[in-house]
């Protein structure tokens, strides 16, 4: 589920709309967890790993701590507004998701895998937040055209404004990307 969508209509018309209530979220989930995998599994048969030496390793550790931190936040906080929205039955705007349409996403994707790959020194674990950025990127305009269907000219406005993730500004006259 896109998540500044507001639950104006109920699971059943979310699932009727042909989208699961989750939106792409197991979606992603799975495909981190499988590149993951693969990349540990890579390391532990080729005897190989994407690790840096020292003296990197203990730099890259704190680097990896500090950039795993807005991730956490941007996940926490995009839960906490998008229950107010829900509650509220209005569209989730303020705070995070006035940096992002998808602050869980962009907490997960660009922060805390990247930072957990820091943190653990295994370079190959930023496969997972590539493929999980090449699935969001292939699957999210699905959500997009149901929330811009159910919320209209206001969602459009909103996407306009903010970018999908917050590295992805939107270009003038383009929707956020």
């Amino acid at each position: 589920m896109s998540e500044c969508f507001n639950h104006r209509f109920s699971q059943a018309s979310w699932a009727g709309g042909n989208m699961h209530l989750l939106g792409i979220g197991p979606l992603l989930a799975l495909t981190g967890v499988l590149t993951g995998a693969l990349a540990v599994f890579f390391c532990r048969v080729t005897g190989h790993g994407a690790a840096l030496a020292a003296p990197w390793r203990e730099w890259l550790f704190w680097v990896g701590v500090i950039w795993g931190l807005p991730g956490i936040y941007f996940w926490l906080a995009s839960i906490i507004a998008l229950k107010r929205a829900v509650k509220s039955r209005r569209l989730a705007r303020e705070g995070v998701y006035g940096l992002s349409r998808n602050p869980m996403y962009t907490g997960i994707i660009i922060f805390i895998i990247p930072g957990l790959a820091l943190i653990l020194n295994n370079m190959l674990l930023l496969a997972a937040s590539a493929t999980m950025l090449l699935v969001f990127k292939l699957r999210i305009g699905r959500e997009e055209r149901l929330l811009s269907r159910e919320f209209g000219a206001e969602y459009e406005r909103y996407r306009a404004r903010v970018p999908q993730l917050l590295l992805f500004k939107p270009r003038l006259g383009q929707p956020g990307i």
